[in-house]
């Protein structure tokens, strides 16, 4: 299944897959080479210790999540995605979810839910791993 996304998968992806290492993670893509050679964030890992490391791994050894189509967004959520700016140092997403959180307080009062805004040229909200998808899945 990994050899379908040979090419597709880019800066900003999550993925899942097993790094130099052999350890199983999800992730998202923080760099890549152009030669297969990838550099992931890891948000989840048989390696606990892993977790918020970044490792290297191989494109055929990993496999792109799939994107979903948005996520309503509450408060704490939002929070969580604003604190992920501002370690990945975002300032344009930072900004975005910033100006979300009076919306996030109206929709309390009942409000229709906005969708989450991605980081800066990502078309997939991000966050710790939003998907529903846990390393028990994998196994």
């Amino acid at each position: 299944m990994a050899a379908a996304n040979h090419g597709l998968i880019r800066e900003g992806d999550w993925i899942s897959g097993t790094s130099w290492k052999d350890e199983r993670f999800i992730g998202y893509v923080e760099w890549t080479d152009g030669n297969g050679a990838l550099r992931v964030r890891i948000t989840q890992c048989d390696r606990d210790e892993a977790v918020g490391f970044v490792t290297e791994a191989r494109q055929s050894k990993v496999t792109r999540l799939p994107e979903p189509d948005g996520l309503p967004v509450d408060e704490a959520a939002l929070h969580d995605l604003i604190e992920l700016a501002l370690q990945t140092r975002d300032q344009a997403w930072f900004e975005e979810l910033s100006a979300m959180l009076p919306s996030a307080s109206a929709q309390a009062a009942g409000g229709r839910k906005p969708s989450l805004p991605g980081p800066s040229g990502w078309k997939a909200p991000a966050s710790r791993f939003p998907f529903g998808f846990n390393m028990e899945n994998l196994r």
